[in-house]
């Protein structure tokens, strides 16, 4: 069962630091990278990055593995710097059969 992670964000419109951060993020397990923004509603102008991993056991290990990876903390550091701030809901999804 494929696992999605979407993260929502806001800052700038310039998401090339976020884009640059998908081969990280495959290194770790992920298959499918992908970054939006919303266009319509209360939330017009936020990002958002939605992973995709294979299954939960690989989305375990690559989160475990991302979070000590340097690459990453500079990732993070990063887009901090460049006034990234993210909205605090990470959500967690399976396919349902």
């Amino acid at each position: 069962m494929a696992i999605t992670s979407v993260t929502r964000f806001k800052g700038r419109r310039d998401l090339s630091l976020v884009r640059e951060a998908a081969p990280l993020f495959k290194k770790h397990g992920a298959t499918m990278v992908h970054i939006g923004t919303e266009v319509v509603g209360s939330n017009a102008g936020e990002h958002v990055a939605v992973l995709t991993y294979p299954d939960w056991t690989t989305y375990g290990a690559g989160v475990q593995s991302l979070l000590a990876d340097p690459d990453y903390e500079s990732f993070v550091k990063g887009i901090t710097e460049a006034g990234f701030v993210l909205l605090g809901r990470i959500i967690v999804t399976g396919e349902v059969t």
